[in-house]
């Protein structure tokens, strides 16, 4: 029983890494910057338009870093799903800084009260795979975008952060 377990989540581990190489945004770098309103679409990034930038999916589980533009602070450094988690900050400065359902999300509140305008905010983001039914490797997935919030947060000291829920 325990080789058929160490078989399968080798099996994960590699199916893992042949993933994140078809993605050519990896887990090597972050991407971005994508502005939180879409109004910079003249803009480039690494020689490329940002609107050619791949945005994360609704499967994308990774890193992201939120940066106020105007005092270029990096604000906030969370992980997980990514396009679910942006959506959220989304939702929260759009009713301004308040937990209307769903889970509350302490660094968009705390980014509303700094600045109520969500055009001066950005992220990048580093996207670690695509979560699908394999459960392994979907734990697998959780636990590098826990050791890349970790790494980030520690490289950005965000001002909007719990040490004590990095890596959570």
């Amino acid at each position: 029983m325990r080789k058929k377990i160490d078989n399968n989540v080798e099996d994960a581990l590699a199916k893992l890494v042949k993933d994140n190489k078809k993605h050519s945004y990896g887990s090597r770098q972050l991407i971005g910057p994508f502005s939180f309103v879409e109004e910079r679409k003249s803009e480039k990034w690494m020689g490329q338009p940002i609107e050619s930038l791949p945005k994360p999916t609704k499967n994308t589980v990774g890193v992201y870093v939120i940066r106020h533009r105007p005092s270029d602070t990096v604000v906030y450094v969370g992980r997980g799903n990514v396009q679910q988690r942006i959506t959220r900050v989304k939702f929260i400065h759009k009713h301004k800084g308040e937990k209307k359902s769903g889970s509350a999300h302490d660094g968009a509140r705390k980014m509303y009260e700094y600045d109520q305008d969500l055009s001066n905010y950005e992220y990048t983001y580093m996207s670690f795979g695509e979560k699908n039914g394999d459960p392994v490797k979907n734990m697998l997935l959780e636990m590098y975008s826990k050791i890349g919030e970790l790494e980030y947060y520690k490289l950005f000291k965000p001002i909007f952060n719990s040490e004590g829920m990095i890596g959570v």
